[in-house]
């Protein structure tokens, strides 16, 4: 288990009409993200968030309706002392889950089975409310983002499995 977490026993959110979330899936006295993402895991669901203050991705899993979740587990190996202006998540096309969050003028993803995290640093960028999706026809995923920069506005960028500009 990581830190003082503990699941309870409890339905998972669902991802179909009729199906309810009924209670807490994650209580703990540890600082996490205010704004977990939930993901499709084939038939069930995924809780992806990370923990403060190190920005590491965190991942718990309901393998199908009515079924407990996981204890939270990390999403690769490594920790970072990163302030967290949002986060997202999805999956890529070959199924693997990708997070992506942001502090100041970087990017910052990992994807699951791989060793590291990538960064992708826009100079002159001031990033806040980073979220990223992945395209279901493409497979590509993207960030999206509020660059409150000098060049102001709400800015894009593909990230994996190919990085691009914004």
């Amino acid at each position: 288990a990581i830190g003082a977490a503990s699941f309870t026993t409890r339905s998972p959110i669902g991802l179909s009409a009729g199906a309810s979330f009924t209670s807490v899936a994650l209580s703990s006295t540890e600082a996490l993200s205010a704004d977990p993402k939930l993901v499709r895991n084939g038939s069930g669901s995924e809780l992806v968030f990370t923990r403060l203050p190190e920005g590491t991705f965190l991942t718990s899993t309901a393998p199908a309706a009515g079924t407990p979740w996981s204890d939270p587990v990390v999403l690769g190996d490594e920790e970072r002392e990163i302030g967290l202006y949002g986060i997202g998540a999805g999956r890529l096309a070959d199924g693997r889950l990708v997070a992506g969050t942001a502090l100041n003028d970087a990017l910052y993803w990992h994807v699951e089975g791989e060793t590291t995290t990538s960064t992708l640093v826009l100079p002159g960028h001031s990033i806040i409310r980073q979220n990223l999706a992945v395209d279901r026809l493409t497979g590509q995923a993207w960030s999206a983002y509020y660059n409150q920069g000098a060049a102001n506005g709400i800015w894009a960028v593909p990230l994996e499995p190919s990085v691009g500009t914004p």
